[in-house]
C-alpha cells in the first residue's frame, strides 16, 4: 500500500468515513498444464506388438556404442530410445492434463 487517506462524509448525520488508497500490485506467474502421455500397456500382453517394441529398443540401444562414460547421458539416451520405442509400436491413450501446483 503506497498511500491511504480518509475523507469525511457527506452531511447526512453518519460517522462513516470513506476510504481511499494507492496500491501496488504483484501479480504471480501462472502455470501451464502439461500433458502425460499415457500408453497402452495392454497391447504389450500381445506377442507380436511385445517382440516389434523389444526390438525397437534393441536395436538402439546396440546400435549405440558406448561413447558417453557420464551416467546421466547414458540414462537419457535410455530413456529416450524406450519412448521412441513405445511411439512406434503402441498407441496413446487419450492424455490427460495436470495442473502445475
Amino acid at each position: 500500500m503506497c498511500n491511504a487517506k480518509a475523507y469525511p462524509g457527506a452531511n447526512i448525520d453518519s460517522d462513516h468515513n470513506s476510504v481511499v488508497a494507492r496500491l501496488r500490485v504483484k501479480l504471480k506467474k501462472v502455470l501451464k498444464a502439461t500433458v502425460k502421455k499415457h500408453w497402452h500397456l495392454e497391447r504389450m500382453k500381445d506377442e507380436g506388438n511385445a517382440v516389434n517394441y523389444r526390438c525397437e529398443i534393441d536395436t538402439a540401444v546396440v546400435g549405440q556404442k558406448q561413447e558417453s562414460a557420464d551416467v546421466n547421458g547414458r540414462w537419457e539416451h535410455l530413456k529416450s530410445t524406450v519412448i521412441k520405442a513405445a511411439e512406434l509400436t503402441q498407441k496413446q491413450r487419450g492424455s490427460t492434463k495436470t495442473l502445475g501446483y
